[in-house]
């Protein structure tokens, strides 16, 4: 025998006259435009701010192109080597957010307060032999709104 079970949903979607008038509107009148249902606009402006305060002004994992991180003398340079990428972690002005949350005003960004090296390892062929070879990245440990 199966369990039946009752669901109720709760949203804090427009009402379908709301949603019709939004989705008509021409963006470039959107400026001018005096919105009408002030709860519901109120309500997106909220989960907006509380959207740019989760946008921590911290290291965020990504990807880094070793050749771009290598020394001008160094000989891996004139070599095909693999991983060509390697994930470290880095202060992203694109996944930060520095300034006034509630007026979504920057002010300042993110930047490295501290940094560690990362050691990668790489590979190569010489002569028919595969080849490894260390490579030190800058990963970034701590960050700052500056």
């Amino acid at each position: 025998m199966g369990v039946l079970y009752t669901v109720h949903v709760v949203s804090a979607a427009p009402s379908p006259t709301t949603m019709t008038h939004l989705e008509t509107t021409d963006p470039e009148a959107t400026t001018n435009e005096v919105l009408s249902d002030e709860q519901y606009y109120k309500e997106l402006l909220h989960n907006q701010e509380k959207e740019l305060k989760g946008l921590k002004c911290v290291p965020v994992q990504g990807s880094v192109d070793i050749k771009s991180q290598l020394k001008s003398h160094d000989s891996l340079l004139d070599m095909q080597f693999f991983p060509q990428v390697a994930a470290v972690n880095r202060c992203h002005q694109e996944c930060s957010f520095c300034g006034d949350h509630q007026f979504g005003i920057p002010r300042g960004s993110c930047v490295p307060e501290s940094e560690r090296k990362k050691t990668v390892i790489v590979f190569y062929l010489d002569g028919g032999h595969q080849k490894y070879r260390r490579v030190m990245l800058t990963e970034h440990t701590s960050c700052k709104c500056s």
